[in-house]
């Protein structure tokens, strides 16, 4: 147990899209989303994903690819961030949501 958590986030390297997609329920932060994350997340919080993209956001092929796979394209709200503040604050919201921030 960290931090008196029962589990420890899992955060990964760069890994190739089509394997971000199995099980769990999983958000895609992209700056054209017209869906709020914090609206996206659903009540059980035991597996939720959360992708982030490269600097200059997703292709059109990534996101339709997504899109097919059940993924949920949402948005952090008008600002675009860089990626390594999409992935802190999209953390952030998800453990906010749940109780276990602030």
């Amino acid at each position: 147990m960290q931090s008196r958590r029962p589990m420890i986030m899992e955060v990964s390297g760069p890994v190739a899209l089509g394997r971000t997609f199995p099980g769990g329920h999983t958000l895609m932060l992209w700056e054209h989303a017209t869906t709020r994350l914090a609206d996206a997340l659903p009540d059980d919080p035991a597996a939720v994903r959360v992708i982030v993209g490269p600097e200059g956001s997703f292709t059109d092929a990534e996101i339709g690819a997504a899109r097919e796979a059940g993924v949920l394209d949402v948005s952090l709200g008008p600002g675009i961030l860089r990626t390594e503040t999409a992935a802190v604050v999209g953390a952030a919201l998800v453990l906010a949501r749940y109780g276990r921030l602030g």
